[in-house]
């Protein structure tokens, strides 16, 4: 299967990634995809709770490689969506680098 977003392979991952996200969390605040922005505050406008948090926390954990994300007061969906994208092309730079470096 072959699957593309956006006008490269950098784009695309960024979109899968964005997407998987706004699963999880409407999965965990039970809030419909369409109702989700990237400018949602997640307490504010998607009814985030501090159990959900704890949860939202946990799944985003769970989905990618246990990566713990900072949720703060002021949170929105994009905040998130940054957060693993960072943590994702950090991790590929480093095994980009890794793989042009030998191993003597």
């Amino acid at each position: 299967m072959c699957f593309k977003i956006g006008d490269d392979e950098f784009e695309t991952v960024k979109g899968l990634m964005s997407m998987t996200v706004y699963s999880v969390i409407s999965d965990v605040l039970n809030v419909e995809l369409e109702n989700i922005e990237p400018q949602s505050h997640l307490k504010k406008d998607l009814g985030m709770t501090d159990q959900t948090q704890r949860i939202l926390t946990q799944s985003i954990m769970d989905m990618f490689d246990d990566l713990v994300i900072d949720i703060s007061e002021e949170c929105r969906v994009q905040n998130i969506i940054d957060q693993v994208l960072q943590d994702e092309f950090d991790e590929m730079e480093y095994e980009e680098l890794d793989y042009l470096d030998p191993v003597f």
